[in-house]
């Protein structure tokens, strides 16, 4: 049996051993004998429990560029002219672990300008800013669950437009419940930093199985959710020549979050991987009209993605990512994004 099937066994153990261990007599009179004990459970086996770590800081910051340029002339079924991709992605993290807390913060951006053949400019197609902070409080007697603490922001750094060859027509439906139409080949869509997201959770953490090849963490509890996007504007579909468009409002939700990552670098850290899924089920929401007529299911929101990455080199890597989320209270239908990109990159870490 290989490795990482015994893991994912363990792993699925280790989730249903909490209400089990609290209450088992064994492990009351082991602590009771020796209060400073920090051993695992005897009948975990040692070659799959959670690697020790060091106490203190660590950091590391990857810097990863790509592009594409495509020239056109006189090939049937195609657009003379010229078009071009750039895309800039940064992942960066600084982590804390004392005794059995641990506060890890990760800053992700990724940013892509493109200029399709048609067009004179340059234009956002990714636009991404995501930073998170996390604090966990591990248990004495469970060193792999804990509380904790969860903070996160989610949005983007600059203006975004829809642009066009030619002019079109957008029907504009207002927040307000007021509408118009406007002719033009270049609507503004958003501000920078707008919609920008607020996340705030706190509840029990459990990473059954931490390994460079998989880590497995699931966390669950009572989630808050802030978007602010008052005058933003969201595309719908095109119609008779008419493109529909939705100017957002603020929103506000409270609910119970869940959020797994499951994570690893695989074959000498030549393949690396990470997926995740996210969810907050709402029994407080605002704007009340939003939520008329639709249950708790309906409402809830979810994130959904992960990235799978080939490193060639040190230095080089083809790297796909996706992503779907869905706010209902916001836009009716899923935000799907997803991206390939050869890349060249630069890594610095520092290791305890």
């Amino acid at each position: 049996m290989s490795r990482h099937v015994v893991l994912v066994r363990y792993a699925l153990l280790r989730l249903m051993l909490p209400l089990l261990l609290l209450s088992s007599p064994v492990v009351k009179a082991a602590d009771a004998a020796d209060q400073g004990s920090k051993a695992e459970p005897a009948f975990i086996p040692d070659s799959l429990a959670v690697d020790d770590v060091k106490a203190g800081w660590t950091h590391g910051l990857k810097l990863q560029g790509g592009a594409n340029m495509d020239s056109q002339k006189n090939v049937v079924g195609k657009e003379s002219g010229f078009s071009s991709t750039f895309g800039l992605k940064l992942d960066s993290f600084i982590t804390g672990r004392f005794s059995l807390s641990e506060w890890k913060n990760t800053l992700n951006v990724a940013e892509a300008i493109v200029r399709a053949q048609a067009l004179s400019e340059y234009n956002s197609n990714r636009d991404e800013l995501r930073f998170e902070s996390l604090y966990v409080d591990f248990f004495r007697a469970l060193p792999w669950v804990g509380t904790f603490g969860r903070a996160a922001i989610d949005t983007s750094l600059f203006d975004s437009y829809d642009l066009r060859p030619t002019a079109r027509t957008y029907a504009i439906s207002h927040a307000n419940g007021t509408s118009e139409q406007v002719t033009t080949d270049r609507l503004h869509l958003s501000r920078p930093l707008r919609p920008f997201t607020k996340k705030e959770t706190i509840g029990l953490l459990a990473r059954p199985v931490e390994y460079e090849s998989l880590t497995l963490e699931v966390r669950g509890g009572l989630g808050a959710r802030q978007i602010s996007a008052n005058g933003q504007k969201v595309l719908g579909k095109e119609r008779d020549g008419v493109v529909s468009v939705k100017e957002l409002q603020d929103t506000t939700e409270l609910g119970f979050e869940t959020l797994a990552t499951v994570s690893g670098l695989l074959i000498e850290k030549k393949f690396g991987y990470r997926l995740f899924a996210e969810a907050l089920r709402p029994f407080e929401h605002t704007p009340k009209s939003d939520g008329k007529g639709r249950s708790a299911a309906q409402l809830t929101s979810t994130d959904v993605g992960g990235s799978v990455s080939v490193n060639w080199t040190s230095w080089s890597a083809l790297v796909y990512e996706f992503r779907s989320k869905r706010d209902p209270l916001l836009v009716d239908q899923a935000q799907v994004s997803q991206s390939l990109m050869a890349t060249v990159s630069f890594e610095t870490q520092n290791p305890r």
